[in-house]
């Protein structure tokens, strides 16, 4: 895992996010329980602009999700943007009554 977490991260620095996701799925594979090869999987997602609301645009998550991105990105508009479609995207009916 360790070894596929520095091909990965070698191919990150090279901008080929493809091939660095592949190389940290690998690694995942290997050892499920490490953090870091999820963040950096994640960046390589991020960095190829792959975002479950692409997946999905119903995906009230995936919008959230997106939103904490930009929001750490200091993409301020951008994040009031996807917190508003995250909103939108949330059920109103059937909710328990914690939610």
């Amino acid at each position: 895992a360790i070894s596929l977490k520095n091909a990965g991260n070698a191919l990150y620095a090279s901008q080929d996010y493809i091939q660095a996701y592949e190389k940290f799925t690998s690694a995942i594979e290997l050892d499920s329980k490490n953090a870091i090869l999820f963040s950096n999987r994640a960046a390589c997602a991020l960095a190829m602009n792959r975002y479950a609301v692409k997946l999905d645009p119903k995906y009230a998550k995936g919008w959230s999700g997106l939103a904490k991105c930009r929001d750490d990105a200091a993409n301020y508009i951008g994040a009031v943007v996807a917190w508003r479609k995250a909103v939108e995207c949330s059920p109103t009916t059937n909710l328990s009554p914690a939610e």
